[in-house]
């Protein structure tokens, strides 16, 4: 079985993470997807799955067949892989119909840079796959990532004014809580897997020198520097208005939210959490966060099936309140019926 190679952009909303995926993704053999959404779900129902299909032994089809939870996700993510590099041209000509309508183009961010290029790979930028890149690894054993690393205080900014281009309305405390839990997951990773692995990137390189940026993400994922790379800097993709008195947050009498997120961010940035979390110990705390991730899907997915069976339960009570109405209306009929009928012998 051969293990495809894809590029997973993890880290913060609001970091950059689309602009990197759409830049990288200009390589002739890089498709870009900016946000599947869908795969870090099922990177977690596979654990799911294969814990069900193996849970009784050798009465269960996974453990007879003897097919590990290494294999069970290596197998998944072939088929993934051939799926998504087969629906390129599906993929681009759709975006070039909703392009001739809307009217509008860019020849800084393209699906296809030249019908020859091979795009042989291609590169997702879902900040949820910040908390799956332990089950990712599984499915991708020669997946790259690239973490981008971004100021709390400037996330929650951009997050608070995400609404002003169609975003999602997020309160101050969500949104330090949702960069603390997903670049958490990328530091562990980052520490547990190593720089073969996991690259760093800086939010301010981006700005200060996107060209050296390029260069490292694609010397990281072994491609060659292709210039029409730096193409997606031009220009402002997915970017929040962030009016200019918008200040950052900070300073004395800070809520626990905000302290605990700014010292994540020195802690990372300084080498501290480097320090004090050996690669062991990573791994083992990632393999613990991930599967109270995963609890947290099977936990929702019992929650609605409690609400669709009440709701059934309601409906089958209403159907059955509705038939014994019409089947005591349908008898006193009858009654009437056969008491006519008496009276008309007599």
């Amino acid at each position: 079985m051969v293990s495809s190679a894809p590029i997973f952009v993890i880290g913060s909303y609001r970091s950059a993470t689309s602009a990197t995926t759409w830049a990288i993704g200009q390589h002739p053999n890089i498709f870009p997807l900016e946000e599947t959404n869908f795969i870090s779900r099922m990177s977690v129902d596979l654990a799911i799955q294969h814990k069900m299909g193996s849970a009784r032994g050798s009465r269960t089809f996974l453990s007879s067949a003897r097919i590990s939870r290494r294999d069970y996700y290596r197998h998944f993510g072939c088929a993934l892989d051939k799926l998504i590099l087969d629906s390129r041209q599906a993929l681009v000509a759709q975006a070039k119909e909703e392009s001739t309508r809307s009217g509008s183009t860019s020849q800084n961010v393209k699906l296809e840079v030249s019908a020859e290029a091979p795009k042989n790979r291609w590169i997702d930028g879902t900040p949820e796959n910040s908390h799956v890149v332990l089950a990712l690894r599984l499915m991708y054993p020669n997946a790259k990532f690239i973490f981008i690393l971004r100021d709390p205080r400037e996330v929650a900014r951009s997050l608070a004014h995400f609404e002003s281009i169609g975003g999602g309305t997020y309160s101050e405390q969500e949104s330090y809580n949702l960069w603390i839990h997903l670049v958490r997951s990328c530091a562990l990773a980052e520490r547990a897997f190593g720089s073969s692995v996991v690259l760093r990137v800086r939010y301010e390189d981006i700005k200060e020198n996107p060209a050296d940026v390029v260069r490292r993400c694609l010397e990281f994922v072994g491609e060659p520097f292709c210039e029409a790379c730096l193409n997606p800097f031009r220009e402002r993709i997915n970017a929040s208005a962030i009016p200019a008195n918008a200040g950052l947050q900070g300073g004395v009498g800070t809520p626990k939210y905000l302290t605990e997120a700014v010292a994540l961010y020195e802690s990372i940035a300084s080498g501290d959490f480097e320090r004090t979390h050996t690669p062991f110990k990573a791994y083992r705390t990632l393999a613990e966060a991930f599967v109270c991730y995963r609890k947290t899907f099977e936990f929702a997915e019992i929650r609605a099936l409690s609400r669709k069976n009440r709701y059934l339960s309601t409906k089958l009570r209403q159907a059955n309140a509705r038939i014994e109405a019409r089947l005591g209306s349908l008898v006193r009929r009858v009654r009437r019926v056969f008491r006519r009928s008496g009276a008309g012998h007599r």
